[in-house]
C-alpha cells in the first residue's frame, strides 16, 4: 500500500481454482477499473473528533413535575429542549469547522456529525500519498485550535469507504 494502489476486497474469499479466480475477475472487470482509477495514488484517512470532559448533555426528563404547576413543567421542558438544540447547532458548526480544511486536502470525503453525545465527527478522506504528512500537519492545528475537543486520526488504510467493494456469491 505503500507504494502502490490497493483496492479494498472482502477478505475470506476462497474460489476453488485458478479458472474461478480468472473468472471472478473478468467478470467485475469494470468495476475493479473503475475502483482502481478513483482511488489511484490515494489512501485513506479516518478522523474521529471525541468531546473531552465536558459532553454536552441531554436535558434530563422528569416523567412526573415534582411541584408547581403543569405549565411551568411544561416550559421547562421546552426551555431545556432550546438549549438542546442550541447545543446540536453549536456541535455542528464545529464538526463543519473541522471538516471542511480536511476536505479541502482531499479528494473525497465522508462524515456523520453528532454519531454519539461524546462523538462529534467520523469522517473518512480519500488523500493522496504525497499529501499525508500535510493532512496530519492540518490535523494538528485544528487539534489545538480546538482545546475542548480531540482529534484522532488513523491510517493510512486502504480506500474502503471510496470504493464499492463486490461480494462474489
Amino acid at each position: 500500500m505503500t507504494d502502490h494502489t490497493v483496492l479494498p476486497m472482502r477478505f475470506g474469499t476462497i474460489l476453488p481454482d485458478e479458472a474461478a479466480v480468472l473468472a471472478a475477475l473478468s467478470s467485475h472487470y469494470d468495476e475493479f477499473k473503475a475502483g482502481l482509477n478513483c482511488v489511484r495514488g490515494h489512501v485513506e484517512l479516518a478522523l474521529r473528533v471525541l468531546w473531552d470532559d465536558d459532553v454536552p448533555q441531554t436535558p434530563s426528563r422528569r416523567l412526573v413535575p415534582s411541584g408547581g404547576s403543569g405549565r411551568d413543567y411544561m416550559l421547562g421542558q421546552v426551555e431545556e429542549q432550546r438549549k438542546l438544540d442550541k447545543q446540536r447547532e453549536q456541535a455542528k458548526a464545529l464538526a463543519e469547522d473541522i471538516h471542511m480544511p480536511l476536505a479541502r486536502l482531499s479528494a473525497k470525503s465522508t462524515r456523520q456529525t453528532l454519531v454519539t453525545p461524546r462523538l462529534l465527527l467520523t469522517a473518512a478522506y480519500l488523500v493522496k500519498r504525497e499529501q499525508v504528512a500535510a493532512f496530519r500537519q492540518e490535523v494538528e492545528m485544528l487539534s489545538l485550535a480546538n482545546p475542548g475537543v480531540r482529534l484522532l486520526c488513523t491510517g493510512p488504510w486502504p480506500p474502503y469507504n471510496f470504493v464499492m467493494v463486490t461480494n462474489n456469491e
